[in-house]
């Protein structure tokens, strides 16, 4: 199991071990989509990216992982990756200029760098950018002309000229917002308002259709290694990230050897190859809703270094036909390195009738998964979208339509962005939850390491647990009402064939549910009965994995 000791307390872990669960994974499980891609226009679209980043552009030592950011409030820095960024002299961190040159402006990232260089060398600045670019720099088109946008473009050129620099995006709104000034006095005669100005730009503004800069490629693990994850200790933590970038880079490189190619030729008419793909990777913790959410946005550049040596486009349809595949590429990656290095087990779970099953991690139930993810606001959203679909067209959305409604669904459901918190805090609240939800006396990093004990050791006897005889032993009588009901000889039939009582002796168990049949109206058995209950049902429905029984919240 990698580094990992096999030093685990074994504390109870309920019908979990029931039997050696075993999975055989094909291609045909479809997962949830845990890649999607993205455009990203020009602009300020790469900000979301590098405003969370805990050091700005402070570069950091190689050496620092990500647990090295627990106290910091904020995001590790980007990191460069694939062979278009090495085809540009660019590796280990990613600044803010440089995304800003990047997929902002079209430029090469060290466009800063070359600019001055080139000035200090007596070029214009017009000869300064030609000498920064890579390809076409993006242009924004506009169905109407634009005096403002001349105005920005002089004053571009002033500013790179005197600082020997291109602005950054403070700078530009500022410049921006003086153009508009300028435009609006010539215009009125007289000094403009606040007001005015800032519905002249937000007009121009909507007018303006700005050139695809990139495409967001972002992988996320199933929410159940999340939340092992999120709970676990820093070394578990670390070989689950550790799998994570290396399904990431695997797939990336993937990617990049089929679908990196741009066209030629009249209208495009010839597709070649391009020598690979520049991309800005960056780690996140979280989602919106503050849940454990550890994702990489992988940012492909839509410029690429075609193979006779001139840059232009990326051709990107094949690259969004191939999303599916790629996510399922991913999922088969860090399921099979997370299996190998740790011993975990994972099981296919149904979620939406008529659906291929998902792989989530044994003995993490749906009540966790819930718990701790948007996932149902996002599953109520898609299904109204779906019937809305239905009523509008009278037929089911296709596939491709109905990833296109989860999208919608998703970003429907989305709340805003809380400000950034340091890794530490995050883990702290996150355990904080499990306690009160289902903690049962342990916190969330001893939940962690009971289960990875019980994946290692399959057929080790489990110490006894009260609450989960319960469960067992009431579910196998039939129900809440047959467990309050029950004589003495049909319980000791039952607990002396219980799973429960396989190492402990008859009166363990039947003294666990001795106290369930006293006080059953008691809030804590109430509780134990709903446990039951569930349990129960859940078995009848014919999909009872062990985890959701074993998981059940007391």
């Amino acid at each position: 199991m990698g580094s990992f000791p096999h030093s685990y307390t074994p504390l109870a872990f309920p019908i979990l071990l029931t039997g050696n669960v075993s999975f055989k994974f094909t291609f045909r499980a479809i997962f949830d989509h845990v890649m999607t891609l993205h455009r990203l226009h020009a602009g300020d679209g790469y900000e979301y990216l590098t405003r969370q980043v805990a050091s700005g552009d402070r570069l950091r030592d190689r050496t620092r992982d990500l647990t090295d950011y627990y106290t910091e409030h904020g995001t590790p820095p980007g990191i460069w990756m694939g062979r278009g960024a090495a085809e540009l002299g660019l590796s280990g961190m990613v600044t803010e200029a440089q995304m800003k040159a990047l997929f902002s402006e079209g430029l090469h990232p060290d466009a800063d760098t070359i600019i001055a260089a080139a000035i200090a060398d007596g070029k214009t600045v017009k000869q300064a950018i030609e000498a920064a670019q890579i390809g076409r720099m993006f242009y924004e088109f506009s169905t109407e002309p634009s005096p403002i946008r001349d105005i920005l473009d002089r004053k571009l050129a002033e500013f790179t000229f005197a600082w020997r620099r291109r602005p950054d995006w403070d700078e530009r709104t500022i410049l921006r917002t003086d153009a508009a000034r300028e435009h609006l006095t010539s215009v009125l005669g007289r000094a403009p308002r606040r007001a005015e100005i800032d519905h002249a730009l937000t007009t121009e503004k909507a007018e303006t259709r700005k050139a695809v800069a990139g495409f967001d490629c972002v992988f996320t693990p199933q929410k159940s290694i999340s939340i092992l994850w999120g709970l676990g200790s820093d070394a578990v933590r670390r070989e689950i990230w550790q799998c994570h970038l290396e399904a990431v880079r695997e797939v990336l490189e993937f990617a990049e050897s089929r679908y990196a190619v741009t066209r030629r030729g009249t209208n495009g008419v010839r597709q070649i190859d391009a020598t690979g793909l520049i991309i800005a990777a960056f780690t996140h913790y979280d989602n919106r809703a503050g849940d454990m959410n550890p994702h990489t946005h992988a940012v492909i550049s839509g410029k690429v270094l075609g193979s006779d040596g001139k840059w232009s486009a990326l051709d990107a349809r094949a690259l969004y036909a191939a999303t599916v595949s790629l996510s399922c590429r991913y999922n088969a990656t860090i399921v099979g390195k997370l299996k190998r290095r740790m011993g975990l087990r994972f099981e296919e779970r149904t979620r939406v009738r008529g659906k291929q099953p998902v792989l989530e991690v044994v003995g993490v139930g749906e009540e966790m998964v819930a718990e701790f993810s948007r996932r149902e606001d996002i599953l109520v959203r898609f299904e109204d979208l779906v019937a809305d679909y239905r009523s509008s067209h009278g037929r089911t959305p296709s596939k491709v339509t109905q990833y296109k409604l989860a999208q919608q669904a998703t970003l429907q459901t989305r709340a805003g962005k809380p400000l950034p918190k340091a890794l530490r805090q995050m883990i702290g609240e996150w355990d904080a939850r499990f306690r009160c939800v289902f903690g049962r006396g342990r916190g969330g990093q001893q939940f962690v390491e009971d289960l990875l004990w019980a994946h290692n050791h399959p057929d080790a006897p489990r110490p006894f647990d009260p609450d989960d005889a319960i469960v067992e032993i009431g579910v196998g009588l039939g129900g809440v009402a047959e467990l309050l009901t029950a004589t003495p000889p049909q319980l000791q039939r039952r607990t002396s064939g219980s799973s429960e009582n396989r190492n402990q002796d008859f009166t363990g168990s039947l003294h666990a549910v001795v106290p369930q049949r006293r006080a059953s109206g008691s809030s804590e058995n109430r509780n134990k009965s709903n446990n039951v209950a569930t349990a129960t049902i859940v078995r009848s429905a014919g999909h009872s994995g062990p985890a959701r029984i074993a998981t059940t919240p007391t």
